[in-house]
């Protein structure tokens, strides 16, 4: 198996600016550096580092994602407005706890940029690709940006594949602790794309990711959310892979998955309380890639 990473230093710059987890940046008695800042990505190219990652795998320099990438699955109107919020020095992306900075935008655009550059990578000829990268994207739809993310990646990448590689069946598969709710709203008429969602349930947002949101119309059957009880940790996680996700996904028979690979179900990390562990992670991959060498 070859394996490609895709980093760029830019993404370890980025000032978020202080507030308390989902509270409106600003006003707070007792405020702290914002959950959504540079140091969760950067622990996480250190250990790549670190643990050797970097010996085994071709380490690529990402590119800025084009505006017509990104205008395949978001209308020009937000595409135009998170340009001009960066330009005006900061402000929000959607929901009143989105920040954005003067570099936003153009960041924005590497992080869609860099899941494009992976994609490239697998039709290229390496077997699977990493792209690090930030702002996230599920939670963004069509016309907004929301929960800290301004484009969305995944969907980005998935419309590409459809473009531009002759695919036909794409999935995305998203293992973040909250909801895709973007990735689902963009694709939830789309039969060309498989959205699965794994999260805590009720957490966020707290209005979508219920079971009974399936798909409409010829894509009914073809968003699938699986809602998990805080503390679920790794013996439900891979439960719910074993008993719906793989067998979703055999049944789609896809021919790219991308995947959603949030962190915030961590046993470590504060957004969410799902308790997964790195094993618990890795048996996540290994049933994904199992999943890549049967269809």
């Amino acid at each position: 198996m070859t394996l490609a990473v895709c980093w760029s230093d830019q993404f370890a710059v980025h000032d978020s600016g202080r507030a308390g987890l989902y509270l409106p940046v600003g006003g707070l008695i007792e405020d702290d550096i914002h959950v959504d800042s540079t140091a969760r990505i950067t622990r996480t190219r250190n250990l790549l580092r670190t643990s050797g990652v970097d010996e085994v795998a071709n380490i690529l320099e990402p590119r800025k994602a084009r505006v017509e990438e990104v205008l395949r699955v978001h209308s020009e109107e937000h595409v135009q407005r998170m340009q001009e919020v960066s330009e005006a020095g900061g402000g929000d992306a959607g929901g009143g706890y989105t920040p954005m900075d003067a570099h936003s935008y153009e960041l924005a655009l590497l992080s869609a940029g860099s899941a494009l550059t992976a994609l490239e990578a697998v039709f290229g000829g390496e077997r699977t690709a990493h792209a690090l990268l930030r702002r996230s994207g599920h939670h963004a739809w069509r016309e907004s940006g929301y929960g800290f993310c301004i484009f969305n990646n995944c969907a980005i990448v998935a419309r590409a594949a459809l473009a531009e590689h002759g695919l036909e069946r794409v999935a995305v598969v998203d293992i973040d602790a909250h909801h895709g709710n973007g990735t689902e709203a963009i694709f939830y008429d789309d039969p060309a794309v498989l959205t699965v969602s794994l999260h805590q349930d009720r957490s966020f947002p707290v209005e979508t990711g219920g079971v009974e949101r399936v798909g409409e119309k010829e894509a009914e059957g073809t968003n699938v959310n699986v809602n998990l009880p805080a503390g679920a940790g790794d013996p439900a996680y891979l439960d719910a892979f074993d008993r719906v996700v793989v067998p979703v996904l055999l049944e789609y028979r896809p021919q790219l998955v991308v995947v959603a690979c949030g962190v915030d179900a961590s046993l470590f990390d504060p957004m969410a309380r799902l308790g997964v562990t790195a094993t618990g992670f890795a048996g996540m991959a290994e049933r994904l890639l199992g999943v890549a060498n049967e269809v």
